[in-house]
């Protein structure tokens, strides 16, 4: 549908008075919205927090709907979870108020609730992360953030590699990665600060 100009609004809508610039910037929306995320490839095997940014479309988000991110059944990924912030493939959803135009009402959102569905969808997107929204709407412009193995609880990435060069060997380059990771997994006696002064 063509956006309306002021005139045709009015003929249509007779006196109304709306927040100035909303209708504008609705209507230059995508309708359901748009998806961005902070990782563009993975490696399989390799662990990452994916974060994805759902900005909601004109259509906004009722009260009580809620959105579904789905993932093909069959793959490396393990399980997500929603009960152990701490744990791995934790998944979190938060929700971040976009800009309001003057005189526009925010949203009346209380919270999210996540949930994740193993056969939630259908083949062979089976798997499926869902956020519902829980008592009051979502205006056009808010986001909606999802993380995917949630790491702000405590949890700590340790990265580990080589600078590779011309003469660099694979193999050596992972022994390289092996040697430099067994910091982690060793035990060290504890460590008392000295103190000395010169006179």
């Amino acid at each position: 549908m063509k956006p309306m100009t002021e005139m045709q609004l009015k003929q249509k809508l007779g006196e109304y008075t709306a927040p100035q610039g909303l209708y504008e910037k609705t209507k230059n929306m995508p309708f359901l919205g748009k998806v961005t995320c902070n990782v563009e490839e993975l490696t399989a095997g390799s662990w990452h927090e994916i974060v994805l940014d759902y900005e909601v479309g004109a259509s906004g988000i009722a009260d009580g709907a809620w959105i579904k991110a789905t993932f093909k059944f069959y793959s490396d990924w393990g399980l997500f979870q929603t009960s152990d912030p701490q744990a791995a493939n934790y998944v979190s959803a938060e929700y971040h108020a976009g800009e309001l135009s003057p005189g526009q009402s925010p949203a009346t959102v209380q919270s999210l609730k996540i949930r994740f569905d193993q056969k939630g969808h259908e083949r062979p997107f089976q798997k499926a992360v869902i956020v519902d929204v829980v008592d009051g709407f979502i205006k056009p412009g808010d986001h909606i953030i999802i993380r995917l193995g949630d790491r702000r609880a405590g949890q700590v990435e340790y990265g580990v590699g080589g600078g590779i060069i011309w003469d660099s060997t694979a193999e050596d380059e992972y022994n390289e990665c092996l040697l430099k990771a067994r910091l982690l997994q060793t035990t060290h006696p504890s460590f008392d600060l000295l103190e000395s002064l010169a006179w």
